[in-house]
């Protein structure tokens, strides 16, 4: 069986806008808050923009989100203090 989930939708026009974000991506996070102000500018009734959210694993795996997780990147401020 196989699960796809339905992309999110703004606007109702002809054209369509495909992004694909992942949601713990700085520059995912950039790039979707441009997007009321480009539907707004395009017109809803131009442009229908879907938004997919695709998971990318290595950015759970960030040198310094394991840092922060983890609890290292308080331990090395301590250990460069001493």
């Amino acid at each position: 069986m196989s699960v796809q989930a339905q992309a999110l939708e703004w606007g109702h026009g002809p054209r369509t806008f495909e992004v694909f974000l992942e949601p713990t991506c700085p520059f995912s996070v950039k790039a979707f808050n441009k997007l009321n102000a480009f539907l707004e500018q395009v017109g809803e009734d131009k442009v229908t923009v879907k938004i997919r959210l695709q998971s990318q694993p290595w950015h759970l795996f960030r040198h310094d989100r394991a840092l922060h997780s983890g609890g290292l990147h308080a331990a090395g401020r301590q250990s460069r203090r001493t």
